[in-house]
């Protein structure tokens, strides 16, 4: 009997929220444990960019460089473990599909898809469509992980 093999490649969609924080940090685990590829997604919607791009000239930013540095900041060990990002303007579910199709992810984590007391919303609608019609496996990550697999 031949022994299973485990993921290789690893795509990780965050939202930039604290609930995926918890899918951050298995991520990384996996990928330490496994000696597998990462890589982190995340999508700048369309709300998002018309936020940060309108209204008065001192305060427009482009919001794939707010993006880029909250994940530096919220996640400062990704480049020492080799993690590659991807942050770009568009639909969530698009842009997490076509990483993980390009890298030949064989494993997409994220967080919690929303909490049932405030009904779905964007992210909830993302985990849905990548459990049904996603190119990899999806691990949605609730709790912390208190050992490995």
């Amino acid at each position: 009997m031949s022994k299973p093999s485990v993921p290789r490649q690893i795509t990780l969609a965050t939202d930039l929220s604290a609930r995926s924080d918890r899918a951050y940090d298995r991520a990384m685990a996996l990928a330490r444990d496994w000696q597998a590829q990462i890589q982190i997604v995340h999508a700048v919607e369309a709300f998002q960019y018309a936020y940060w791009s309108q209204g008065p000239s001192w305060r427009r930013y482009d919001p794939v460089a707010v993006a880029q540095r909250k994940l530096a900041r919220e996640y400062p060990d990704w480049p020492a473990a080799g993690a590659s990002l991807i942050v770009k303007n568009g639909d969530g579910y698009d842009l997490v599909t076509s990483a993980a199709l390009d890298s030949g992810s064989e494993l997409l984590v994220t967080g919690i898809a929303h909490d049932e007391t405030y009904g779905a919303d964007k992210l909830g609608r993302m985990v849905v469509e990548l459990v049904k019609n996603g190119p990899a496996p999806v691990l949605v990550v609730k709790g912390r992980a208190h050992r490995p697999y």
